[in-house]
């Protein structure tokens, strides 16, 4: 509607010029008035438009903040619904790891039974991990003419579960 008064206001205006009185000052600057009143209805049509955009600009820009937002929470849910996930399992790998090493730990000699025969001796045994591939083991034996006592301390390759399973097969 703006463009069309621009147009409309020129027109008028030259027509008044070329049909008016020439006596009257309106008349004879009818052309000027209309070029002015042109450039205001445009002015005011170009910033009606340029607002317009703006705004479906921002609307766009909503909308699409919104679509982000919803994919943001639906991958946080399933990022959150996966880490619960692996914490169950890993609670279930360190549970049954835990158990391993009370079975490894029982087929180990008891430090007291080689303090009994060695009362000054000591066993220093810190896994690296929760199970070992490190392992200590003692024999005795005595007849009547001698004590045979037989003590080593072992290191299988490996670390961890592989090593665990290394010093069972060394035991």
């Amino acid at each position: 509607t703006y463009f069309l008064l621009a147009s409309v206001s020129l027109a008028v205006g030259i027509m008044v010029q070329i049909f008016g009185d020439s006596d009257n000052i309106f008349s004879d600057n009818a052309f000027q008035f209309g070029m002015a009143f042109q450039a205001i209805f445009f002015s005011l049509g170009l910033g009606y438009r340029i607002n317009l955009l703006q705004q479906e600009k921002l609307g766009a820009q909503e909308k699409a903040l919104e679509v982000l937002e919803q994919k943001v929470q639906e991958r946080t849910f399933e990022v959150v619904k996966q880490k619960e996930i692996v914490e169950d399992k890993q609670k279930e790998i360190i549970d049954s790891i835990t158990y391993a090493k009370r079975l490894q730990e029982a087929i180990l000699p008891p430090v007291e039974l080689i303090k009994e025969h060695l009362p000054e001796s000591f066993v220093l045994y810190l896994p690296k991990d929760i199970v070992a591939g490190d392992f200590y083991w003692f024999y005795s034996s005595s007849d009547l003419k001698s004590e045979l006592l037989i003590i080593a301390a072992c290191d299988c390759t490996g670390h961890g579960v592989p090593g665990a399973f290394m010093s069972l097969l060394g035991i």
